[in-house]
């Protein structure tokens, strides 16, 4: 996820609900509104946070169609959060809300509550059918780069990835570089995004190259990443990626900025 994600995620999570109500937009297309977020205290003593989720005429959605908001919201906004901030129990209530009201979630009514949990293995179960269920984990693909080394490419593809870049190009492989060694992380991620940009369609404007040094082990598994997004220029090109790590971190200014940011690794969530 990448750094913008969480810092929108955390001014719905901290500023006052009564200006909390920033529609955010899912991958299928529903709107909703976060009305409140809360740490309820568990007997167990784990840490969890709880969401509550304001979906314009709720009612009308079925339990399955309600699943399937929940785990959209939490596979792109709350999880990588979560992950982030060391939750091990996530609650979204799916409810709704009136469309004028500025109490936060004085008018919040739950309709369903989907329940989240991390394994020792960093994968979140949901406690309930969920939409991955019915989905195979995608099978990494073996590939050579012409330098000769290999990675794993888990996903390739144009795919919704936030409220700020829409749909975009997204690429998530691993590699037996381990992240704490970004010299040697980074000219896989840039020998890759070499071999990629050129197919990439001309009407996506943002590329987004995630380079892990584990495997994925579950459709709701948040690993660390460095990620470098670029952005087409005004001409249709890509901007050129500096030859090596340190010429990398170096270069903060311009399009590169964005790329490399202090805490550029990060975790992110590629869409299925």
């Amino acid at each position: 996820m990448k750094p913008l994600q969480f810092l929108s995620l955390l001014i719905i999570l901290n500023v006052p609900a009564a200006t909390a109500q920033q529609i955010l937009k899912l991958p299928s297309g529903t709107a909703l509104a976060v009305a409140k977020t809360e740490e309820p205290q568990r007997q167990d003593g784990r840490k969890a946070i709880r969401a509550l989720v304001a979906v314009q005429d709720a009612e009308q959605y079925d339990a399955r169609e309600r699943s399937i908001i929940a785990d959209e919201f939490f596979g792109l906004y709350l999880g990588p959060y979560a992950e982030h901030k060391k939750y091990q129990i996530t609650e979204i209530a799916v409810g709704n809300a009136p469309p004028d009201d500025e109490s936060g979630s004085r008018g919040f009514q739950t309709l369903q509550t989907f329940v989240y949990e991390r394994a020792a293995n960093g994968v979140w179960t949901p406690h309930h059918d969920s939409l991955v269920d019915d989905e195979p984990l995608q099978k990494a693909t073996k590939l050579t780069l012409p330098s000769g080394i290999v990675v794993h490419v888990e996903f390739q593809g144009t795919a919704y990835v936030n409220l700020l870049q829409g749909e975009a190009f997204v690429a998530a492989f691993w590699s037996d570089a381990p992240l704490a060694d970004l010299p040697r992380v980074y000219p896989r991620a840039r020998e890759y995004w070499q071999v990629v940009k050129n197919a990439i369609p001309d009407h996506i404007s943002t590329g987004n190259i995630a380079a892990y040094d584990t495997p994925k082990l579950g459709h709701f598994h948040f690993r660390e990443a460095l990620v470098i997004t670029l952005t087409r220029a005004a001409d249709g090109s890509w901007p050129q990626l500096p030859e090596s790590w340190s010429d990398a971190e170096r270069a903060r200014s311009g399009l590169i900025q964005a790329s490399f940011r202090e805490d550029r690794i990060r975790t992110i969530w590629p869409a299925r």
